[in-house]
C-alpha cells in the first residue's frame, strides 16, 4: 500500500487547542457506497511541531442498508 492508495474521507481542525481530557473521540462519516476490507489511517499532526502521530484500523464494511463495522 502507498500514500497513493489513499482517500481522504474529512478532516478535522481543532484550532491548536489542547484537549481537555485524557480521552478525545471524533465521529467520522464511513462511506455507505462500499463493502469489504478497508485500512482507516488517523493522522494527528501536533501543531507547531512536525511532529504527528498515526493510528492504523482494519474495517470490514457491510453496507446492508445501515453501516456495520466488523
Amino acid at each position: 500500500m502507498t500514500r497513493g492508495d489513499l482517500e481522504l474521507l474529512t478532516t478535522i481542525d481543532a484550532h491548536n487547542e489542547v484537549p481537555t481530557s485524557t480521552t478525545v473521540n471524533h465521529q467520522v462519516p464511513l462511506p455507505t457506497d462500499r463493502n469489504g476490507y478497508y485500512v482507516v489511517l488517523g493522522v494527528w499532526e501536533i501543531a507547531d511541531t512536525g511532529n504527528a502521530f498515526y493510528q492504523a484500523v482494519d474495517v470490514n464494511l457491510i453496507n446492508n442498508g445501515t453501516m456495520t463495522l466488523q
